[in-house]
């Protein structure tokens, strides 16, 4: 089975300026957060359900994938085939995303 993955509009531009940051910040690695993201997209189309719950949102299991060399994760909820992810949120934030 595909899975068909889509972003929130928050969690979309939660990616673009993450990555207008990481360009900027981290020029020994500018692909890097595009390489795990792409990696991520690939992995959740295939099979979403291999990473953790972390919460939930009105009864609905909210994921967690980690991009372990950024350090950012997506979190995201599955209904059927659709992946939605709801945030990009870095680990060193020391706040959970908002997610609703």
């Amino acid at each position: 089975m595909s899975f068909r993955v889509e972003f929130t509009g928050p969690a979309a531009a939660q990616v673009d300026a993450a990555h207008t940051w990481w360009l900027a910040n981290r020029p020994a690695a500018p692909e890097l957060l595009g390489d795990e993201l792409a990696d991520a997209l690939e992995l959740l189309t295939a099979m979403p359900l291999k990473t953790q719950v972390w919460g939930d949102v009105d009864g609905t299991p909210v994921y967690k994938l980690r991009l372990p060399r950024t350090r950012y994760a997506l979190y995201y909820t599955l209904l059927g085939d659709l992946v939605t992810v709801r945030a990009l949120w870095h680990g060193a934030r020391g706040t959970d995303p908002l997610i609703g």
